[in-house]
């Protein structure tokens, strides 16, 4: 039988006991250690051969040209593209019909809003807003079908945020669906006392509570019992709002066309269906920390090195612009829509297009020095 003092071999000769087991990490930390201050050594060398006023005035220039396209279009997309989720308002200040209501505010065409009317895209919204944020979002009425809040956070001229209490609900663990057969079965004790508010907060992540109460205070939030399309003649008063319930362009017949879309994930919708809290400081530190390594990579560029220095940019600005979108939205908002048939591509937006550019050459930078260590190999 050992005794606690007794020892074993070191791979250096020295001893160790068995209170000695923090040996090899600490030789491991003192390996990396040497490692982190050689990688610090590095990075301050190249540094100092970067040419960092050029690499500066490059970066500069290709996020601000990057961040300034990406924005106005996704400025664009939100004020002119719709769907259920993102539908377009449309008031006047004084009574006109429907019809030409749209085509006064919005500026389409008459020939698109004739069509929009007649594919039932068109809906009112009632006159009366809600502003008891205390009003009970559930009852026993309605725990099947449930309702639909729409809230103007951002004024009655933008698109509001259109929440589903029964989605909600069943998102969160309040609620157990069987959509097949319309059964609901209430797992949270006191579901019927939850408010209009609590499910708002509770859905919109990025809204506050001030922001929230806000809305109530100012009369832009409805909670409409259903919405009826209406007719191209149908006489819309001060104080009504139309809903342009959905609307695209298309650019290219059959390949490309404009669709409003919401991405909470990361590509191909990573993480959308996580909570909006966990999706929201995940993406916001990722993202971060990817845009200090790119700017980081972009800064220590050297003279002969123009292409990784215009593709690490390139990536950097799409990285912030899409940043920018999380803070703001807990989404990223994408509408470029490239399909065949009935087959998409996932939407995307400019920002993806400059990473995806920066990505691009990258890869051709890659492939053009391989080529010339290749040469330079045949040679010697």
């Amino acid at each position: 039988m050992l005794s606690t003092g007794a020892s074993i071999a070191a791979p250096t000769g020295t001893s160790l006991n068995y209170f000695s087991f923090l040996w090899v990490p600490t030789v491991q930390s003192k390996e990396m250690l040497v490692k982190l201050k050689e990688a610090q050594r590095e990075l301050i060398e190249a540094i100092n051969k970067a040419p960092i006023k050029r690499n500066i005035t490059i970066i500069l220039a290709v996020c601000l040209v990057s961040l300034f396209f990406d924005q106005w279009t996704k400025s664009w997309a939100d004020q002119n593209l719709a769907n259920l989720s993102h539908p377009l308002p449309v008031s006047v200040d004084k009574e006109m019909s429907v019809r030409d209501a749209i085509v006064q505010e919005m500026g389409f065409s008459a020939a698109e809003v004739d069509q929009l009317i007649e594919d039932r895209l068109v809906a009112l919204l009632p006159q009366e807003p809600v502003k008891d944020p205390q009003r009970k979002a559930f009852s026993e009425d309605n725990l099947v079908r449930g309702e639909q809040i729409y809230i103007f956070h951002r004024g009655l001229h933008r698109a509001p945020r259109v929440i589903s209490t029964i989605r909600t609900a069943v998102n969160k663990g309040w609620l157990s669906s069987d959509l097949r057969n319309q059964k609901r079965e209430v797992l949270v004790e006191g579901l019927t006392t939850k408010t209009l508010a609590e499910v708002i907060a509770a859905d919109q992540h990025q809204l506050s509570e001030e922001t929230i109460l806000k809305s109530f205070e100012r009369g832009f939030v409805y909670v409409p019992k259903r919405l009826f399309a209406i007719g191209p003649d149908k006489e819309i008063v001060p104080g009504e709002i139309a809903l342009i319930r959905s609307r695209g362009v298309d650019l290219i017949s059959g390949f490309m066309g404009f669709r409003y879309a919401e991405n909470p994930g990361a590509a191909w919708s990573f993480l959308a269906s996580a909570s909006p809290g966990v999706r929201f400081w995940f993406f916001t530190v990722v993202a971060c920390i990817a845009v200090v390594i790119l700017l980081i990579l972009s800064l220590v560029q050297p003279p002969d090195k123009r292409l990784p220095l215009w593709a690490y940019s390139l990536i950097l600005g799409g990285a912030i612009g899409n940043l920018i979108d999380r803070i703001q939205n807990n989404f990223v908002i994408d509408f470029i829509d490239n399909y065949v048939g009935d087959s998409h591509w996932p939407t995307y937006n400019i920002a993806d297009v400059g990473i995806s550019v920066g990505v691009g050459l990258l890869l051709l930078d890659m492939i053009r020095t391989w080529r010339q260590e290749r040469a330079l190999a045949r040679k010697g």
